[in-house]
């Protein structure tokens, strides 16, 4: 991997120069020998528009003159014409300067030519008509054309090329290849941390040790806080996994004991040589009938909590009144075993509060969550339930005056598969009592929150959103 990262960076390197020196002489040959633009429109290189302008210029009466065409090509340069007759005293004059002189002498001449003068940049040349020779000046502004002479030895460009090109070249390339391996050392070596790194947490090794520093300090950052929240994920699925194992275990001994039950006594009756009474024969088939309606309970608390999980269970939402919802479910569970002898008192404001639920399902989480008042706590207890309603949603408070729940039960209380640690002894269930009614409420848009400490009682609190 390193390789390929420091090969890749010196081709690109390589290429990377090549494309200067071919930029470099493209500006180059641009510059110094190139279109020049001006007033939006290409034109002619400067030396060579003066060289050309020979053919704007002519003879009336023996004295020379510029071409209207001509005229307007100095307008659009911005340039002005001097013409001036062999003995260099001027012949013609255009948008000349106030500096320009009216006689030149060829030294005057040759310097104008070498040098900028007075913002101008002047190119020479001349034209011959009937063998007198006419020369012309042509200024350009300073900021559009500029000249520089450059003095170098033909000799030495003779000896410089080719050799010296290819020269030139490698020690190009070969200065960017050195400079450019050094760096991608320097760059790939994080490369390398990051890609280990990456590789670690691949193999199940979350416990990195980086140090977020340099160019690639925030992917440093995010590996460690992809490191962490892997390491918090894999300790949650081992706590769910351990709580699993433990459910699945009480589960199997719960349909273990009702199972042997149906089985010992499906044997009585199965058997012709036990001579059994009518009353025993009803007695052995309810006692089958009591333990298999059990066991088809707990299974349907899987299957329940599986789609509700899944979000696969239809459910059938209408408007309805809760109130009586709720005093349904407060009487069914007092006529049932579990509410002989208990107290549930009932409170509504207002009496009557529609809401859009599935009764069937709404009634079975309140069902579990007064069920579980009940069984966790002793004889004796008081239980109320208070419903009310205004403009925020409809809110439920099922309280109690027993024992509490403890610290360590309340962060567990909703999770699947948990049982507490205070419940009755001979009491049986699923575990998923608790987990189904918050799956339900959370299927209605609602919450639940729970307060309690032990020797306090227990309050939960239900919210739904006014529909």
């Amino acid at each position: 991997m390193k390789r390929k990262v420091i090969i890749q960076f010196l081709l690109s390197m390589s290429t990377l120069a090549i494309l200067i020196l071919i930029v470099n002489y493209t500006a180059l040959y641009f510059l110094a020998g190139g279109p020049a633009f001006e007033n939006g429109r290409t034109a002619a290189f400067a030396e060579r528009f003066t060289h050309d302008f020979g053919q704007r210029i002519a003879l009336q009466g023996g004295r020379p003159y510029v071409t209207p065409e001509g005229l307007e090509e100095l307008d659009r340069q911005r340039a002005w014409i001097q013409i001036l007759d062999e003995s260099g005293a001027e012949a013609f004059a255009y948008h000349k300067p106030p500096h320009a002189l009216t006689h030149y002498s060829p030294s005057e001449i040759a310097f104008f030519y070498k040098y900028a003068v007075q913002d101008f940049t002047v190119f020479i040349s001349r034209v011959e008509d009937n063998g007198y020779h006419w020369s012309y000046m042509i200024g350009f502004p300073a900021e559009t054309v500029a000249k520089y002479f450059l003095y170098i030895s033909p000799k030495n460009v003779y000896t410089f090329f080719p050799n010296g090109l290819y020269i030139l070249v490698g020690v190009t390339l070969g200065g960017t290849l050195i400079i450019g391996y050094l760096f991608a050392r320097r760059l790939s070596r994080p490369v390398r941390t990051v890609i280990d790194a990456i590789r670690e947490l691949a193999d199940g090794r979350y416990e990195l040790r980086l140090t977020p520093k340099g160019i690639y300090k925030d992917v440093y950052r995010s590996l460690l806080h992809l490191s962490s929240t892997l390491s918090s994920l894999r300790q949650h699925r081992d706590h769910v996994d351990r709580m699993r194992e433990e459910w699945i275990a009480g589960l199997s001994h719960d349909l273990k004991t009702p199972l042997s039950s149906i089985k010992g006594y499906g044997e009585v009756l199965a058997e012709t040589s036990y001579d059994l009474s009518p009353d025993e024969r009803t007695g052995y088939a309810s006692t089958i009938v009591r333990n298999a309606v059990y066991m088809e309970a707990l299974l349907d608390d899987l299957r329940l909590t599986s789609q509700l999980k899944h979000n696969l269970l239809p459910m059938d939402k209408r408007e309805s009144d809760v109130v009586r919802l709720l005093q349904e479910t407060v009487i069914l569970l007092l006529n049932s075993p579990e509410g002989e002898d208990r107290t549930i008192s009932f409170d509504a404001n207002p009496q009557t509060i529609p809401l859009s639920f599935d009764a069937k399902l709404l009634q079975r989480a309140f069902l579990n969550l007064l069920f579980n008042a009940l069984v966790h706590n002793p004889a004796g207890t008081q239980v109320q339930v208070a419903v009310s309603g205004d403009e925020s949603g409809v809110r439920v408070v099922i309280a109690d005056n027993g024992v509490g729940i403890s610290k360590e039960d309340m962060a567990k209380l909703f999770d699947r598969y948990y049982r507490g640690t205070n419940t009755a002894a001979s009491h049986q269930g699923s575990g998923l009592g608790l987990a189904i009614a918050r799956q339900i409420i959370e299927a209605h848009d609602g919450k639940v929150e729970v307060e309690s400490r032990l020797g306090h009682g227990t309050t939960i609190y239900v919210h739904f959103p006014q529909t």
